[in-house]
């Protein structure tokens, strides 16, 4: 398996993955630490524009907290 991705900025007239799917369902994603304490605003900018659902991934687990 293999994963590629571009860089640059996202074209204006990208589709949003929250609005292709409409209100029929929520879009979720898993936040890390940077991205949940402001760090990584790269990534802040994409979730805050595709996704309208969130949860915390391990920074949130009981071996975290404790």
């Amino acid at each position: 398996m293999s994963c590629g991705f571009a860089k640059g900025n996202p074209a204006e007239n990208e589709s949003v993955l929250k609005s292709i799917i409409g209100n029929k369902f929520l879009i979720g994603t898993a936040l890390n630490e940077a991205q949940i304490t402001g760090t990584d605003t790269k990534s802040l900018e994409l979730v805050k524009r595709h996704f309208n659902s969130i949860v915390a991934e391990n920074c949130m687990k009981s071996s975290s907290i404790h």
